[in-house]
């Protein structure tokens, strides 16, 4: 029998839900969530269906929506509720969400620079609630005949009460296609997600307007509140009455408790690697995107924990959020993943055999090859790792890995480090995303974990005591001597030292323009032929960033220009691109090949997400392709990302809306081409633009052509 589960906020809403159930049952979940399991009978057809009570909030929603799915395993998972209209709909009409935007995702500085997230109802629910909502036989039940609209909804944590309050004004300026306001359907849809064999949507219905929420002169407000609740619970219930039971199998989907289980109980004091934080970076790193979706809901993390930034960063804050937890415990977190990527798992059991017993002086930063040598996918880029390669093991090398956001950058690093430790060479890896947020509000303390923290994954003590004087030397002149009289000198073999997510330093100026100077300081050294150059011979570096930080710098001051060898990672090729679909089970004919670099162009990530949805939902290339531009495609959190971005700088905006608006190529000041180029928004040819790809043509165009 198929099984639905049904979250509410309010009580109003919670009973208007359950009039529709017979033969109740309360269940009470471990953690507390009291439910209760009744049969919705209909057409010839019996649904099972949990229902419960849950709160506002979209953290809440989120947390109770993970627990109903582990508890019950649903077919579907429906949240029910009311809803303040904010254009075109009238109290008592029902708006069934496409989408719902967390409105208050975003980056607080001298103005509020929003950062789009975006939860999705299920396709095949939102077909059929088109469908329904044309129909008349649900509106028999009711005493009045209120509209259905199927559209955008927005969602956040306060409620709006005015038209002139800054946020109303702000969801018409940033979300102007959202015709209602609610709190709780994007934590939902956001935790549904990381199911995707569980169909997720949320309905509502107008309880008020926003300009007289609070007038009841018409009608009370627990009346019209009543009304809008009975209205999207006839409306629910109307849509799971069209749905063929017979097309639902039982799902699978573990609950957390599964998840501890001894086998995939992590020894922390056995791990490949030293520092068990950078460890769980490193694999949550490795992980598709939509499997760190998977890992976030699962792993139980609150959405306002986590932004929507790239996947590493999301993977920065879980980490900063597991060590906020009791006894900085990561085992728990461990467990989901090795739970949700097994393979990784096997390939550390297969690393962590080889470790050396404690008496061998080979350092253990030399034996997480297996770690980068797994089956995580992985498209060649042989002209570029044959460069890469062959650079590093120069003496007193520096290679910059740059390019737009997801393109690679961190997986072709541990591919340079891998080949580094098969040339005898010794290699450590330092994220800048495992410092805390107060080491880089001070030069002297952002020089001292440096220190410390290379010298921790090189099993070297720490020995900042013997080394350092604040009194009597600079933070660079210590931070140089450290390196130098103690940390080289330790080191027999040559070091390559990969430094990752540094655009964390360039977003703290002056700390960036003393650290770029210090490696610049190194890189020089090692080329001249004073007393100490060969101890700099020694350090070979690896710099990763992003380039679309040029967005907000000055061309003219990019924290490493000119230094070492620039390695600016291109878009796949034709080739590239069916190598990626080979390696997700696909096989695409030549039109189809042409049709996706069209969209996209070879941009490895927009790749990665049109493969997984093909694999993972089951449509169509075609059907993807229709909704692609649009806030209903897969990319609508990255246009929106952009979008964002773009907001922050008018010049930029001003010359990417021509680009987008013109038939033909534009010229552009070279300063904005270039910021454009290297936010990966537009190609460059001399001083003329074109978009980078019709995605952003087709987005951005319809978008301000239309005046948005």
């Amino acid at each position: 029998m198929p099984l639905a589960v049904i979250l509410t906020a309010l009580p109003v809403e919670y009973l208007a839900v359950r009039n529709y159930l017979t033969e109740l049952q309360e269940k009470e979940h471990p953690q507390g969530t009291i439910y209760q399991q009744g049969k919705f009978v209909t057409n010839g057809q019996t649904w099972e269906v949990g229902i419960a009570e849950v709160g506002a909030g979209n953290t809440k929603a989120a947390v109770e929506a993970v627990r109903a799915i582990a508890y019950f395993q649903p077919n579907i998972l429906l949240f029910v509720g009311i809803a303040g209209g904010i254009k075109d709909v009238a109290i008592g009409d029902v708006v069934v969400a496409t989408d719902v935007y967390g409105y208050e995702s975003g980056k607080v500085a001298q103005e509020f620079f929003t950062r789009p997230q975006v939860g999705k109802s299920a396709y095949a629910l939102v077909e059929r609630a088109k469908f329904e909502a044309k129909e008349e036989e649900w509106l028999e039940k009711l005493s009045s005949k209120p509209r259905v609209f199927v559209a955008p909804i927005a969602a956040g944590e306060k409620v709006v009460a005015s038209k002139h309050s800054d946020i109303f004004q702000f969801l018409r300026g940033s979300y102007n296609d959202a015709i209602a306001v609610e709190m709780e359907g994007f934590g939902f849809l956001s935790a549904a997600f990381a199911y995707p064999n569980i169909k997720a949507i949320v309905i509502r219905g107008i309880s008020d307007l926003i300009e007289g929420k609070n007038d009841d002169s018409i009608e009370p407000e627990e009346v019209r509140q009543k009304k809008a609740s009975h209205h999207a619970s006839a409306f629910a219930f109307q849509m799971l009455s069209k749905l063929e039971t017979s097309n639902f199998q039982s799902t699978t989907n573990p609950s957390l408790a599964n998840f501890q289980s001894p086998q995939d109980e992590p020894d922390i004091d056995n791990l490949p690697i030293q520092e068990p934080r950078e460890y769980a970076l490193d694999l949550l790193n490795r992980l598709l995107p939509s499997q760190l979706d998977t890992v976030i809901f699962k792993y139980g993390v609150e959405l306002a924990h986590l932004s929507d930034g790239a996947p590493s960063q999301r993977s920065i804050e879980l980490i900063r959020y597991a060590l906020q937890k009791e006894s900085a415990d990561l085992l728990q977190l461990l467990r989901v993943i090795y739970k949700v990527a097994p393979h990784l798992k096997k390939s550390i059991e297969v690393a962590s055999s080889r470790i050396p017993a404690p008496d061998e002086s080979k350092s253990i930063s030399d034996n997480n090859s297996e770690q980068t040598n797994d089956n995580t996918i992985y498209v060649e880029r042989p002209l570029i790792e044959a460069n890469c390669y062959q650079k590093i093991v120069q003496s007193g090398a520096l290679l910059r890995l740059k390019g737009p956001p997801q393109m690679g950058k961190t997986r072709l690093m541990h591919r340079v480090l891998d080949y580094a430790r098969k040339q005898d060479c010794e290699t450590v890896t330092l994220s800048f995303a495992l410092a805390d947020r107060d080491v880089f509000q001070d030069f002297n303390k952002f020089c001292k974990w440096f220190c410390v923290a290379v010298g921790k994954r090189l099993g070297l003590r720490n020995k900042l005591a013997s080394y350092w004087d604040d009194r009597l030397t600079s933070s660079k002149d210590n931070t140089n001597g450290y390196f130098q009289d103690y940390l080289l000198t330790e080191t027999t073999q040559p070091l390559v030292l990969a430094l990752d997510n540094v655009d964390l330093v360039f977003e703290h100026e002056e700390i960036a323009i003393d650290f770029c100077q210090l490696l610049r300081y190194w890189h020089d050294r090692a080329k001249r032929s004073a007393h100490d150059s060969k101890i700099w011979q020694k350090l070979r570096l690896v710099i990763v960033h992003d380039t679309d930080l040029y967005g907000s710098l000055d061309i003219n001051s990019s924290p490493l220009a000119s230094v070492g060898v620039p390695i600016t990672l291109p878009e796949f090729n034709a080739e590239q691109l069916q190598d990626l679909a080979q390696q997700h089970g696909l096989i695409l004919d030549t039109a189809e090949v042409e049709q996706l670099m069209s969209l996209v162009g070879g941009h490895p990530y927009l790749l990665q997400l049109a493969f997984e949805q093909i694999k993972s939902q089951g449509v169509t290339l075609s059907q993807l392709l229709q909704v692609a531009h649009t806030e209903a495609g897969i990319y609508s959190n990255h246009l929106r990302q952009h979008l964002g971005n773009l907001k922050k700088d008018k010049k930029l905006k001003r010359a990417f809306r021509k680009v987008v608006t013109k038939e033909h190529p534009v010229e552009l000041e070279s300063v904005l081409g270039f910021k454009l180029k290297s936010m990966g928004l537009v190609k460059m040819e001399k001083n003329v633009a074109k978009p980078r790809c019709e995605l952003y043509r087709k987005y951005f165009g319809s978008r301000w052509s239309s005046g948005k």
